[in-house]
């Protein structure tokens, strides 16, 4: 299982660089948010993995894409130490921590880390639709591709 959560994070990474480069290309506010938001959503969750208050963490800040290039960089880092807790069995099974409003909950770190792969792709669909809206061509950042150059 570690194996798999390990690849969707690669998996992860690689398709926000492409978002990140497809926006460097358009004028798309809203696109641009939704990528914040994704941004946002897995700093959040860095946040609880490593035992601190996430409240203070906007998850639908005002980011210009030099911000979420370094906010993707420093989550691919942190993720990193993460993900190589989980592989060397130092990682705690689960993290007890408070959503955005204010309830507690105790969640399996592999659940969680699953989540945030899946929520990503999520949104860059969201994005993908965004673009084509706004007469631009979508970036393809389907897992397949992905899964076909590495």
């Amino acid at each position: 299982m570690i194996g798999l959560i390990k690849r969707l994070f690669e998996y992860d990474n690689w398709a926000i660089e492409r978002e990140l480069n497809a926006l460097e290309n358009v004028d798309n506010p809203e696109a641009l948010k939704m990528l914040g938001h994704i941004l946002a959503a897995k700093r959040v969750w860095l946040v609880r993995l490593n035992g601190e208050d996430s409240s203070g963490v906007s998850t639908f800040p005002d980011l210009a894409l030099a911000d979420c290039r370094k906010l993707a960089a420093e989550l691919a880092m942190g993720f990193a130490g993460q993900l190589a807790a989980l592989e060397s069995g130092t990682a705690p099974e689960t993290v007890t921590y408070k959503n955005t409003k204010g309830a507690e909950f105790t969640t399996p770190v592999i659940d969680i880390l699953t989540h945030i792969a899946f929520h990503g792709a999520y949104h860059r669909g969201q994005i993908a639709l965004l673009l084509r809206q706004g007469g631009d061509t979508a970036v393809n950042t389907d897992y397949i591709t992905f899964a076909r150059i590495s």
